[in-house]
């Protein structure tokens, strides 16, 4: 296996749980690197039981001001050859500052790992008028574009909720998205527009029911799109829920089986 996957869906869907299930399954047989490039969750490497880097990956690359300023000077970029009638349609608007690397390149400043499964924050909000969360959408997209995958290495992306990083282009590099989606209206419809961005981006694209019950699973397949591959289903499961609550590890014993079967198809 060598891929790199987003986790997409709504808040409170269940990325985190999912991501943290799927990497125990593939680190038996791949080094599986997570990427937490949601702004706002602080509690993903308690699920994996991975210590968090003193660094992250913003931080590491000169802080926000200074991947601000790259991000400015590639849009100045843009203005001027626009205005001059030398834009070319497939320049990127996206930065540009990291050099090609491997998983094994990768600095303990801002990466730490567990066994076969290492962990990085793109960047957290830690202050109130701080700013957006578009330095690290682009440095995140930046560094996935750069990093080479070898046999047997996987990346997982936790992304935030909802679409923005499609819109800006984050999923520039990934070979396939996965939504979660739990049984609610607001779940089915972003799985349901996703769907349609994945495809005119050109990537593969496929769905995991997740809270899911006899009496719920049947209305959330008869709203998805027809053309939307559902490769898998997880039921509510209290003993997760209580580890999670109690940010503790998530026990992949709970669901094992479900997650093997899962992990086989994507």
């Amino acid at each position: 296996m060598k891929e790199k996957i987003f986790i997409n869906g709504r808040g409170g869907c269940g990325k985190s749980t999912f991501i943290s299930l799927i990497a125990k399954e593939l680190s038996k047989n791949n080094k599986v690197l997570i990427i937490d490039m949601d702004e706002g969750n602080l509690g993903l490497n308690k699920m994996l039981n991975v210590d968090v880097a003193d660094t992250s990956l913003m931080e590491y690359y000169g802080g926000r001001d200074k991947i601000m300023g790259e991000i400015l000077k590639v849009g100045i970029k843009g203005m001027v050859l626009e205005k001059i009638n030398l834009k070319d349609d497939a320049a990127s608007d996206s930065i540009d500052i990291l050099d090609n690397m491997k998983l094994s390149d990768l600095p303990s400043d801002y990466v730490t790992w567990n066994g076969n499964i290492g962990f990085i924050e793109s960047g957290k909000i830690n202050d109130p008028d701080e700013g957006c969360a578009c330095p690290m959408g682009n440095l995140t997209r930046d560094f996935l574009n750069h990093i080479e995958l070898q046999d047997n290495e996987v990346i997982l992306v936790d992304t935030s909720a909802g679409i923005e990083h499609i819109g800006r282009g984050v999923i520039e590099s990934a070979d396939k998205l996965i939504s979660i989606v739990d049984p609610s209206s607001d779940a089915i419809l972003l799985a349901n527009k996703i769907g349609s961005l994945s495809k005119e981006a050109s990537k593969e694209y496929m769905v995991i029911l997740n809270k899911i019950d006899e009496n719920t699973k049947d209305l959330v397949l008869e709203q998805l799109d027809d053309d939307i591959s559902v490769v898998g289903e997880l039921e509510y499961n209290s003993h997760i829920a209580q580890s999670n609550l109690s940010q503790k590890e998530i026990n992949l014993e709970e669901v094992e089986g479900e997650i093997k079967e899962i992990c086989a198809k994507i």
